[in-house]
C-alpha cells in the first residue's frame, strides 16, 4: 500500500470516529429532561416553561418515576414541643408511715420538705396558741373590769377607799398591756414561721417540687418536672395533653396532662418549670428517671407531606404542586416538626386537595433551581 493510500485510510477512520461520537452525544442528551425556556417540544420528557413551571410528558418514562398525591388533612397527635424532664418524687403506698410517705430525688429536696412540714406544724401550733392566749386575756380583762366596777360602787357609798379603786384600775391597765404584748410576741413568731414556710416552698419550686401538687399525690403516683425553654413558654398551658417517654422504658409511653407551671423563670437555665403527676400502679417508675416530655399531643388536623416531596434551595423549602394537567408549579412552604421521620408538617403554602409530587421530586431539582431564578427575575422586573 502506498503512503498516500495509508494517509487516506487513516483519515477515513478519524472521520468515522467523529461521526459516531456526534451521534452518541445527540442520543444521550435527547434522553435527559429538557432545560429549555421555550414551550415543550415533541419528544422531550421534561420542559421548563417561560413562566417557571415544569411540563412533564405523560407518555415519557420519566413520568412513571414520580408519585403523585392529593393532600388531605390528617388527624394526628403531633406534639407541639418536646422537652426533657425527670421524676422528682413518688408517693409511697398508704401503708407507709406518715413521715415516710414520699421518696425524693435527692436529700436536699427531702430536707426542704421536712423544713416546710415543720414550719407548717409550727404555724398550726402558734395559731392555736394565739387563739387561746386571746381568750385568756379576754377572760382576765373581763374579771378585772368587774372588780373595777364593784369598787366604783363601794367608793360611791363610802365603804371602800378611793386608793383601792385606783389600784384596781392600774391592774386592769397592766392586764391590757401584758395581754397585748403576749399576742404581739405570738403573732411575730407566727409571721416568722409563715415566712420560713413560704421560703421553703419557693426553694422546693426551684428544685422541681410543686408543693400543692405533691400533697395531692395519690398512692403510687409520681411527680414529674420538666424544663421548657423561655422562648417556648407561650406554647404550654395548664391542662395541656402530654406524653412522657422514659429513657429506661421507651416502649411504654405514659399519657397525662400538665398540672401547673412555675411562676418564675430559672435565671441559670432561662427555662420554665412544668409539673404533673403520673400513675405508676406497676411500680416501674423511680425518682431520678429521665424522660422526653411531648407537650400538646391532643389529636388534631394536620397537613403532612413526605420528606421526599421537599426540595431545599437557598435555606428555603419548596414543593411541586399541580397547576394544570401535566404542569407543575414550584411552591414555597413553611414546615414544622417531623412527624414519624418520613413525614413533615406543613404550616403554610399548601391547601387541602392540592396534588403534589410526593416522591421523585429530587429528580427535578436542577430544573427547580432554574425555575426559582425565572420567578425571582419576573418579580424583580415587575417591581
Amino acid at each position: 500500500m502506498s503512503q498516500l493510500q495509508k494517509k487516506g485510510a487513516l483519515f477515513a477512520l478519524v472521520l468515522l470516529g467523529m461521526v459516531g461520537a456526534g451521534l452518541y452525544y445527540m442520543t444521550a442528551h435527547s434522553a435527559k429532561p429538557a432545560v429549555a425556556s421555550a414551550p415543550a417540544q415533541q419528544g422531550q420528557a421534561v420542559t421548563l416553561l417561560r413562566n417557571g413551571q415544569i411540563l412533564i410528558d405523560p407518555a415519557s418514562t420519566f413520568n412513571r418515576k414520580i408519585l403523585r398525591e392529593q393532600l388531605q388533612l390528617q388527624a394526628v397527635s403531633l406534639p407541639d414541643l418536646t422537652v426533657t424532664g425527670s421524676i422528682i418524687a413518688k408517693r409511697k403506698p398508704t401503708s407507709a408511715a406518715d413521715d415516710e410517705q414520699y421518696e425524693f430525688i435527692n436529700q436536699q429536696i427531702s430536707s426542704l420538705y421536712a423544713n416546710w412540714k415543720n414550719d407548717g406544724n409550727e404555724i398550726e401550733f402558734l395559731s392555736k396558741q394565739y387563739k387561746k392566749t386571746a381568750e385568756l386575756n379576754e377572760a382576765k380583762l373581763h374579771s378585772q373590769w368587774i372588780e373595777v366596777e364593784r369598787l366604783k360602787k363601794l367608793v360611791d357609798i363610802g365603804t371602800e377607799a378611793a386608793r383601792d379603786l385606783s389600784l384596781s384600775e392600774a391592774n386592769l391597765l397592766q392586764a391590757q398591756l401584758e395581754g397585748q404584748k403576749a399576742l404581739f410576741d405570738i403573732q411575730s413568731a407566727l409571721n416568722q414561721a409563715r415566712n420560713n414556710r413560704a421560703d421553703a416552698e419557693r426553694q422546693l419550686f426551684q428544685q422541681g417540687i410543686d408543693i400543692d401538687l405533691l400533697i395531692r399525690l395519690k398512692a403510687d403516683e409520681v411527680l414529674v418536672a420538666g424544663d421548657v425553654p423561655e422562648m417556648n413558654a407561650g406554647k404550654v398551658y395548664a391542662g395541656q395533653a402530654l406524653t412522657t417517654v422514659f429513657y429506661g422504658n421507651a416502649d411504654k409511653p405514659f399519657a397525662g396532662k400538665l398540672a401547673s407551671i412555675s411562676p418564675l423563670v430559672s435565671f441559670e437555665k432561662r427555662s420554665l418549670r412544668i409539673y404533673y403527676a403520673l400513675q405508676d400502679s406497676l411500680h416501674q417508675l423511680r425518682p431520678g428517671m429521665f424522660a422526653d416530655i411531648q407537650l400538646g399531643t391532643e389529636q388534631r388536623k394536620k397537613m403532612l407531606v413526605s420528606n421526599e416531596a421537599l426540595i431545599h434551595l437557598n435555606k428555603k423549602d419548596y414543593v411541586f404542586v399541580l397547576s394544570q394537567p401535566n404542569t407543575w408549579k414550584l411552591v414555597e412552604v413553611t414546615i414544622g416538626d417531623n412527624f414519624d421521620r418520613k413525614s413533615v408538617e406543613v404550616l403554610s403554602g399548601l391547601r387541602e386537595h392540592d396534588t403534589i409530587i410526593a416522591h421523585g421530586a429530587i429528580l427535578l431539582k436542577p430544573l427547580a433551581i432554574k425555575a426559582v431564578e425565572i420567578v425571582n427575575a419576573d418579580e424583580s422586573a415587575a417591581s
